[in-house]
């Protein structure tokens, strides 16, 4: 038999070699490896969304089901939006984002609102038009435009300290396999960062990866992390017609928006409150700690403030098989996803 080059390993040697001690955790790192989450691409690519139109903006759906933006104001005071209470800036630090059981997201910043959620939305649309990863430049005065607000001093300072809100802001994402039931084990679709208990590695991806104000030119300089766009891939997105919301009067009708453009369903129900099989009810998604009959009378509010700008057909609150307080809303479809 033709032996390798250098000393050749004889069978009676394996006996006296030295056994190799597996270090704790590697058990359980061999078992996460046999699930292969999507390998991430660092290089810059292009965001590319199909069906998107001029007026229409773009929202990962498992952002738009979750509680990273809600229906609440921006300062401090009595908030008469609907999110009950007085209305103080909340920060999280690692908090579990409240979603749908397929995705689990932790978050790090201030807890953001409608209102980022439109500058939010119009960034990813400027970013469209570049390779995602690259520094590209939006002028101020045609932004603030773009998202219907006036062009003034203060609207300046608004938009530098929400952007700067959107750069801090930092999550860290799994996206699992749906089940059937919550008893049945799920299989790792999509990990964007780390966190691990203790002192363990922690890597988060921001909203805005990179920001800078220009007072010269009242413009901004921003990019958007590579990895975003394995959150808007098969058509796991939300079309928001842009025209429309800007018609809303209440932040409640704003978050309805978003939430029924996720499902292709014309007509759609969500729970009020969150059930005992882990299914969140809207009432905490939006983040509103007042009572349920203020709620309900804040959501025939934006109801009818949806049915004016001709987002839905009709809306209503009902009970439900399981005896509990739900709401419908018919979706209208005309100029793309609303």
């Amino acid at each position: 038999m033709q032996q390798l080059q250098g000393a050749a390993v004889r069978n009676d040697d394996l006996a006296v070699m030295p056994k190799i001690k597996i270090p704790e955790g590697m058990y359980r790192r061999m078992a996460e490896c046999k699930q292969k989450p999507l390998i991430v691409d660092q290089k810059p690519r292009n965001l590319f969304v199909p069906g998107l139109r001029p007026f229409l903006r773009v929202m990962s759906n498992h952002l738009a089901r979750s509680s990273l933006f809600a229906p609440i104001n921006s300062g401090g005071g009595k908030n008469t939006t609907g999110s009950g209470g007085e209305n103080r800036k909340k920060y999280h630090t690692g908090s579990l984002l409240v979603s749908r059981r397929d995705a689990e997201i932790k978050y790090w910043g201030e807890q953001l609102t409608e209102a980022h959620a439109d500058v939010w939305m119009q960034v990813i649309y400027e970013a469209i038009k570049h390779p995602l990863g690259e520094i590209f430049e939006i002028k101020g005065a045609q932004f603030l435009s773009a998202i219907g607000r006036a062009n003034g001093g203060n609207d300046y300072d608004w938009l530098k300290k929400t952007l700067l809100s959107l750069h801090h802001a930092s999550l860290v994402i799994e996206v699992w396999q749906g089940s059937k039931s919550p008893s049945e084990p799920r299989q790792l679709k999509l990990k964007i960062g780390k966190s691990e208990f203790g002192e363990g590695d922690l890597e988060a991806i921001r909203l805005i990866e990179k920001f800078r104000y220009v007072g010269a030119t009242k413009s901004f300089q921003l990019s958007i992390d590579t990895r975003w766009h394995l959150m808007y891939e098969n058509k796991e997105f939300a079309l928001i017609d842009s025209q429309k919301r800007m018609q809303l009067k209440t932040n409640i009708a704003k978050a309805l928006q978003r939430l029924i453009a996720t499902s292709n369903s014309v007509e759609q129900r969500y729970a009020l409150e969150s059930e005992e099989n882990g299914v969140k009810g809207i009432k905490e998604i939006f983040q509103y700690t007042g009572r349920l009959r203020d709620f309900s009378n804040a959501l025939k509010l934006a109801i009818s403030d949806l049915k004016n700008a001709k987002i839905i057909s009709d809306g209503y609150l009902e009970i439900s098989t399981k005896n509990k307080l739900q709401i419908v809303l018919k979706k209208l479809i005309s100029r793309g996803q609303q």
